[in-house]
């Protein structure tokens, strides 16, 4: 068995983290891991493995800026046909991104949509096993791919920041002055718009907002600010906060969970999640790490009734979920499950 990571240059410091931890995760699962640099070396690893565990899209990404970059990504599915038919290789995709739905929901367009479908289709529908977020992937994908559901795994939450550590004292202390902070990436207008807008309707004395990530400084809100900071350091960051907030700023973050939750949740902090983010919200009453709110108005409510106990234990659940997320936990049990039906 062989796990095949795509290169970690040219990617965002999220992906090239969780590229690091899928390929630690897979070593202790005794796989052998390989590094895909070009063609040649795809070539060369999928002759080495049987069950070949690829993170999808990463290199095999069917979304292309240019005609001849499309016909480039061509050979690569000319390869992966070839080994899945000729060789019988057994796929399984992790996949931590639909990357046509994700272009489209921050550019509002995709080019050459038609080819990019024709890959995906062909990529998916090849694949022995598929590793997705949750239950919408799965209807999403075999409605417009005509695939078997029986073929999915449901991960559930994105395993990050293996290397990061759990071990923070909360500096805070519990008071009736919250501080929530918000991690984003700020150059991206509509972020910083959706987060500005909340902010500005949360007119109260006892929440603080604070920004931490690139563009931080272009805000407009009345927020405290901090530059972009590595992820490894943000649990030292995120000690002095009471939460970290998560919204919903596209219909494309319905179909998983992000690096952003994992960070809080890592350094024991409990996430503030709205409603209408169903399916994180979902997972935050599931396991208790956080609350759910329909708006600021409601948000004040529930933070006005937070009992010092309550808390801490939405410290501790959180916590306990940060130390799963560092084990790679959801991935290793999708990918068994995986695996038990790639031998069946």
């Amino acid at each position: 068995m062989i796990c095949i990571l795509p290169p970690r240059r040219s990617v965002w410091r999220a992906t090239g983290r969780l590229i690091a931890d899928v390929g630690r995760f897979c070593e202790e699962l005794s796989f052998e891991v390989a590094s895909v640099r070009g063609l040649r070396s795809f070539v060369a690893a999928l002759l080495r493995g049987r069950v070949v565990v690829v993170l999808y899209p990463g290199f095999l990404s069917p979304v292309a800026r240019s005609f001849l970059e499309l016909l480039y990504k061509l050979l690569y599915l000319f390869v992966y046909l070839f080994f899945a038919v000729m060789f019988r290789r057994r796929f399984v995709l992790y996949v931590y991104d639909l990357p046509i739905e994700r272009t489209f929901a921050v550019w509002g367009w995709v080019p050459h949509i038609g080819l990019s479908r024709v890959f995906e289709r062909l990529f998916l529908r090849f694949a022995s096993v598929l590793l997705v977020f949750n239950w919408l992937n799965v209807v999403y994908l075999s409605k417009i791919y005509g695939l078997d559901r029986r073929k999915f795994s449901l991960f559930e939450v994105l395993d990050y920041g293996a290397d990061i550590s759990g071990d923070v004292e909360f500096c805070g202390g519990f008071s009736r002055r919250f501080y929530v902070i918000y991690a984003a990436n700020f150059i991206n207008p509509v972020v910083r718009n959706s987060f500005s807008n909340f902010v500005k309707s949360c007119r109260t004395d006892f929440i603080r907002f604070f920004a931490v990530g690139r563009g931080a400084e272009s805000l407009e809100a009345d927020v405290g600010r901090l530059s972009e900071v590595d992820n490894a350091y943000l649990p030292v960051v995120y000690r002095y906060f009471h939460f970290g907030l998560v919204l919903k700023w596209t219909w494309y973050n319905e179909f998983g969970t992000t690096s952003k939750f994992a960070s809080y949740v890592h350094a024991g902090l409990p996430v503030l999640v709205p409603e209408e983010f169903r399916y994180l919200c979902s997972v935050v009453k599931r396991f208790g790490v956080g609350l759910c709110f329909k708006d600021c108005i409601d948000l004040a409510e529930r933070l006005r009734d937070l009992r010092p106990e309550e808390y801490e234990r939405l410290r501790r659940n959180a916590a306990r979920l940060g130390f799963l997320l560092r084990r790679g936990y959801f991935f290793k049990k999708a990918l068994f499950r995986a695996l038990g039906h790639v031998k069946g």
